[in-house]
């Protein structure tokens, strides 16, 4: 792994890991490991090994239902169970598809153990190492003993995809991610492209995306799930080859522009950056210009070269409140 493509790769792992079946114990092999697990029509348990190094996180989801219900007990590796919460609680049960909890490793006086940080089941409920949590309204959880209203919208923006998917004729590039993460009050929102074998278009301003496959956004950014962008920028970590180096960020209410056709023929067309060719490694270009809230976002290039990139590779981060 080479340093520029660092992030990428870390970006576009595979952190899945198998559930390990009724009555035995999962161990996180990797931090932000991925647990999905399939129950039968029985009851079952499992037992969740306490973490290895404080600052691991991992998720588990109920992937599979058959009618049962998944315990699962956090235990030492002296088979004591291990508090999930000051309140003592020791067990979390998935009772649904769709049911899920989001864990953080401490270490609590030299005591390395799981601690939830989120999660939530397919009808609302906060299933979190056994706190009493029921659904206000659609729109608010609400904790019995502390009446703490959750946003929904703060639990689904941790480490999720952008409201709308990238178009057709973006995702037919190399490799292309995206994620939104909540840091407090603040949205990070974080693209990477690999742009090989995506075309460069035959004009200056257009749209920059695979030939002839269709809209060519990276996604849409919305309030509740980006926040109000105040800040962001673009950064290099392979040099782009083959198309046009000169690649700027621009934003427009429609998703439907397409490779090959000017971006200011959209609606509202807002050029974000103004950087010139990205000519090496690590260089950044910051945002002078913000989306508004339900654009969508484009690559187009500020002069033209009519050919299709062999190389690129480039992170957009954009922050939000």
């Amino acid at each position: 792994m080479t340093a520029h493509r660092s992030l990428y790769d870390l970006l576009i792992a595979n952190y899945d890991q198998a559930d390990p079946g009724d009555t035995k114990t999962i161990v996180i092999a990797k931090s932000m490991a991925n647990i999905k697990l399939t129950s039968t029509s029985a009851a079952e348990t499992r037992k969740l090994r306490t973490p290895i190094k404080a600052g691991n996180r991992c998720s588990i989801l109920h992937s599979v239902d058959a009618g049962g219900a998944i315990t699962i007990t956090q235990k030492d590796d002296d088979d004591t169970s291990v508090q999930f919460d000051n309140d003592g609680n020791t067990t979390i049960v998935f009772q649904d598809v769709g049911d899920w909890v989001e864990l953080l490793a401490m270490d609590e006086a030299g005591t390395l153990q799981w601690r939830v940080v989120a999660g939530e089941g397919t009808t609302g409920s906060l299933v979190a190492a056994a706190v009493d949590i029921s659904v206000a309204d659609a729109g608010s959880l609400i904790a019995d003993s502390t009446n703490v209203e959750t946003s929904l919208a703060e639990i689904a923006a941790k480490g999720q995809d952008l409201p709308t998917t990238a178009g057709a004729g973006i995702t037919g590039a190399d490799s292309f991610a995206s994620q939104v993460t909540k840091i407090g009050t603040l949205f990070e929102t974080k693209i990477v492209i690999d742009i090989d074998g995506l075309n460069s278009g035959g004009a200056n301003n257009d749209v920059i995306g695979v030939d002839g496959a269709g809209a060519a956004s990276l996604g849409q950014i919305t309030a509740a799930k980006n926040g109000t962008i105040f800040a962001g920028k673009i950064e290099c970590i392979e040099v782009p080859t083959g198309g046009d180096p000169d690649i700027d960020l621009w934003a427009a209410d429609e998703s439907t522009g397409v490779e090959d056709t000017l971006i200011t023929a959209l609606t509202n067309d807002t050029q974000l950056t103004n950087g010139g060719d990205f000519a090496a490694v690590a260089e950044t270009i910051e945002l002078t210009a913000f989306p508004a809230a339900n654009q969508y976002l484009y690559l187009a290039c500020g002069t033209f070269t009519d050919a299709t990139y062999t190389a690129g590779i480039l992170v957009i981060t954009l922050w939000g409140k």
